[in-house]
Formats: structure tokens, sequence, C-alpha cells
């Protein structure tokens, strides 16, 4: 799938990604690195659908948007457990997952 969007906005959620999960990170700027990756995933989600709406990259966006959802929260409470680390590396797992495909 040639979408240069998607990949744009992926890239740009991975590094936002990246920047809030950094050590000793701010919790209000971690939560704000989040929700700027939950945005990024989001407009690849609609880049993708306009061009498959049966993509599997979807269900993987969705995915990574509930572990980050997870990772807001965890942030928010200023509570960074192994779950919460779990949550993050999933989304990093799941974003390279996606950009191999797009």
């Amino acid at each position: 799938m040639n979408q240069p969007e998607a990949h744009q906005a992926i890239e740009q959620a991975r590094e936002a990604v990246a920047q809030g999960s950094g050590r000793n990170q701010d919790p209000q700027a971690a939560y704000r690195h989040f929700e700027q990756a939950q945005s990024q995933l989001q407009e690849a989600y609609q880049h993708i659908q306009q061009q498959d709406a049966h993509s599997t990259l979807l269900k993987q966006i969705e995915d990574a948007q509930h572990a980050l959802e997870h990772a807001k929260h965890a942030v928010q409470q200023n509570v960074h457990t192994a779950d919460t680390q779990e949550s993050i590396d999933q989304v990093m797992r799941t974003i390279g997952q996606i950009q191999i495909h797009i």
C-alpha cells in the first residue's frame, strides 16, 4: 500500500510516543505527546480507510490508540508501572508493523 500521508502520520506518531516515554519525562508533557500521537494515528487511520475500508491496519491503529489511552491515564495519575511501559512498547511495536505495510 502506497500511502505517503499515512506513512508520515505514523512516523510522527512514533516520534511523539518516543518523546513522551522518555526518562524523567514531565507527566503533563508525556500526556501531550501521547495525545499528539493519538491525533497522528487518527490521521493515518483516515488516510488508510479512504484507500481500503477493510484494511487490517485499521484494527492495529485502533489497538495502538487504546494502548495510548492507557498510557495517558497512567501519566495523568503519575503512575508509571510495568503495565504502562508495556502499553508504550505495544504502541511502538504496532507502529513498526504498520510502517512495514504502508
